[in-house]
Formats: structure tokens, sequence, C-alpha cells
């Protein structure tokens, strides 16, 4: 169905720029969106250290990995598995340490994943572009983050998950088509919503972007 896409003039300032979307479908709001633009400039200047860990190249590849899984699975869960994990096509994940996602068993609510675009993006593309790639990747593994301290998989049947918002801060400018470190972990979960935030890192150790995003993890009894 067509989208309509409302933009609203919030400010136009000196150095900054707000504005406000409202993404409407059949007359009704699916998706609303604030954004703030700056024109950059030089300023003070410090980052969280970049986690160690192997790099990605010593990582066998999400997808691979989950095309294993998909054989273990029963029908009804292989079938569930086709209609999700194919949106993660455009974006290459390898997880440092992988969810088992068929038996998992309580972690410690942290995660790291490297994460690129599957493509290569041609030389002088717009650093708006590669924001945008990293915007969509951004939502992937988050909410898993704040299952894994009670061992619930998403390809858990009684599982109804949902993002309920999700934020995303950029620092630096980088390649979304180069390997980047997301590091992630959750502060809290409660009342059937679990709260996680993340950090991306180039190779060489800049910490480019982060992210926050609070999910609906409602686990149905029957």
């Amino acid at each position: 169905m067509p989208i309509l896409y409302e933009v609203d003039n919030i400010r136009d300032g000196g150095s900054f720029t707000t504005r406000r979307v409202v993404a409407s479908q059949r007359g009704k709001a699916i998706f609303n969106t604030e954004m703030s633009f700056q024109v950059p400039e030089e300023g003070l200047c410090h980052q969280a250290d970049m986690p160690i860990c192997p790099g990605p190249e010593e990582i066998e590849d999400d997808n691979q990995r989950w095309n294993k899984i998909r054989e273990q699975l029963d029908p009804s869960a292989k079938k569930r598995s086709s209609k999700n994990r194919p949106t993660l096509r455009p974006i290459q994940m390898r997880s440092v340490d992988p969810i088992n996602y068929i038996d998992p068993t309580p972690r410690k609510a942290e995660q790291l994943i490297w994460i690129k675009a599957a493509g290569k993006l041609p030389e002088g593309t717009d650093s708006q572009l590669h924001h945008a790639i990293l915007a969509y990747a951004s939502d992937f593994s988050l909410m898993s983050t704040a299952l894994m301290p009670h061992a619930i998989s998403i390809m858990n049947p009684k599982l109804q998950p949902a993002s309920l918002d999700h934020c995303i801060w950029f620092h630096d400018d980088f390649k979304a088509d180069e390997w980047l470190l997301y590091h992630m972990d959750s502060l809290r979960s409660s009342r059937s919503r679990g709260l996680s935030r993340g950090a991306f890192y180039t190779q060489d150790g800049r910490l480019v972007a982060s992210t926050i995003q609070e999910g609906l993890m409602r686990l149905h009894q029957d």
C-alpha cells in the first residue's frame, strides 16, 4: 500500500536543523521520527574503548550458520525462519560468540557482532547513504541481547517481539561496506519490555555511531 510521508519543519538554526516526519498508510500513522542535523564542526573529543575480540576474518558468517540451524528445525519453525532471515541478506553479520537459537542458555546481556553491507558501494558514495544503511542494520540483534539472560530465543513461538522505539546518533564518518564491530548490551528488562544499547566501532577502533532501543518482549503462556 502507498505510504504518505508528512514532513514538519520544526527548526532551522545557525548550526542545527530539526525535522519531524510522520508516515501514514490508509489514513493511519504507522511511523514517526525526529531528525536533527548539524553543520560539521570541531570540538572536544573522547570515546569508550573498543572491546577486544577476534576479527571478522576469523569468524563464520551468520547467514551460513543460520542455514545450518534451519536444517535442525521442525517444519513450522523452518517456515517461520525463512520469512524472517532473508531480510539479513543485504547485510553481512559475523557473531563473535553466537547465540544458540535452538537450545539457548542464560547468558550475560552482551554481544559482539561484526557487520557491514553485503555489497561494495561505488567510490564517492554520499556519506548519507552509508548512514542510512547503518541505521537499517542497527535494528538487528538489539532485542535478542535483552533476551539473553532469560534463555529465550527469537525462535520461541511463544515470544511476541516488536521494536517500540529506536534512536541512533552518528559521531564520525565511516563506510558501511567495511567491517564495523557492533557492541550491544542490555541495561534492563521489565513489564514485557527490554532496553538495549549499542556502539559501532571501525576496525581501527573509532566509535562512529551509538544506538539505543526499547523492544516489546511479550511471552505468551499458551
